[in-house]
């Protein structure tokens, strides 16, 4: 191990841990003022939906005959008690038969704020519940209406519905954003219902265009967000939004240069590598939030600011609880395809203890 070596790894982990976290953060921040909310008010709005991150039971807020989604957990007991208090008052429709300790209908802590957040908490709330502020940073910052957008963006749109099917608009080496289908034909056409004279080759053929070829069909004029599904509607910026693929790209950086760091070194190749990403993605974050300036200052200081000894053994201490973490993770995954073996073998015959161990191993991964 070289002293420069450990140098890269530390500075990397500054901006990993804690510029990459405080440019989220003020991403959340700029969705609860665009809101004219406050934290809390974001946490209790959305307290039903975020309960059903952590637990997929029904609770008192589900309407009758409704059943959450069966899906692994996303949030976990330490993130949710940075958020409810559990033993305080519930909310008015609580059943007081359920469990006193649960989170159902359990209230956002009073005086709650944003500095309870880490990165990965920054994230979740951010694609689950902060969706406006992606549009904003699509939108109005660009000042451009939703018709404008969805044609800029069409080709890749057409592909989340036509996704192993090359199209008259790929060009050579185009990569499909996505292996299945993520949109039907109902979600395109309802976006995409403007006639256009088709491409030279469409027109050749003894039925051109229509709704179904790309070439001929330009977005619905006057379309606004609300002519969309809500699920299109994450859809689309997950895949078309600049700044939600940041938001993304710096979580896959903390796992991949940070997460899956076996010791506390990193070569100049990997460090440099990794800063221009992190960097690039900060500053896209940091401008839609007017905070460009600051942040170029952070970034100066995490690369060229004077280091202390006692941060490197923090940053490493916080790497060895990741890898811990990391390592239950990968056992899982390497006992996933057993596990389903023996399901299989039972003939789909219900086995509680069996899908419960299922289970907690997709759990396991999923909260990765």
């Amino acid at each position: 191990m070289t002293s420069k070596e450990r140098e890269n790894f530390l500075r990397n982990a500054i901006l990993v841990v804690d510029h990459s976290k405080a440019v989220l953060v003020s991403l959340v921040e700029l969705d609860v003022q665009n809101k004219g909310q406050t934290f809390d008010q974001l946490v209790t709005k959305n307290q039903h939906e975020i309960y059903h991150l952590y637990n997929s039971s029904w609770c008192c807020q589900c309407p009758p005959g409704h059943r959450p989604p069966r899906s692994p957990r996303i949030l976990h007991q330490s993130q949710m008690e940075l958020l409810f208090d559990r033993s305080s008052l519930k909310l008015p429709c609580h059943n007081t038969g359920r469990r006193s300790d649960d989170f159902c209908c359990s209230m956002a802590r009073s005086g709650l704020c944003t500095d309870v957040l880490d990165l990965t908490l920054a994230r979740c709330l951010l694609v689950n519940f902060c969706n406006d502020v992606f549009w904003f940073s699509c939108l109005q910052l660009q000042s451009i209406t939703l018709e404008d957008f969805l044609n800029h963006n069409k080709h890749d749109i057409y592909h989340l519905w036509k996704y192993n099917s090359p199209c008259c608009q790929c060009s050579p080496g185009y990569t499909f954003p996505s292996n299945y289908s993520m949109l039907d034909q109902n979600d395109w056409m309802k976006m995409f219902n403007a006639l256009l004279l088709s491409c030279t080759n469409h027109r050749k053929r003894p039925s051109p265009g229509g709704m179904h070829s790309i070439c001929s069909v330009a977005a619905a004029p006057g379309i606004t967000l609300m002519n969309l599904d809500p699920s299109v509607r994450k859809i689309i910026l997950q895949h078309c939004s600049t700044l939600r693929m940041d938001v993304e790209t710096l979580v896959q950086i903390r796992n991949q240069d940070y997460g899956h760091a076996k010791e506390g070194i990193m070569s100049d190749n990997d460090y440099n590598t990794s800063v221009v990403k992190i960097e690039r993605c900060i500053l896209d974050i940091a401008k839609v939030c007017n905070k460009e300036t600051k942040f170029k200052q952070k970034l100066r200081e995490a690369k060229h600011g004077a280091l202390d000894q006692t941060l490197f053994t923090q940053y490493q201490n916080n790497l060895m609880e990741t890898l811990t973490r990391q390592t239950d993770i990968s056992q899982s995954v390497a006992d996933l395809p057993k596990l389903m073996n023996e399901y299989f073998k039972k003939g789909y015959e219900y086995n509680e203890q069996l899908m419960k161990r299922f289970n907690q191993t997709l759990i396991k991964v999923k909260s990765r």
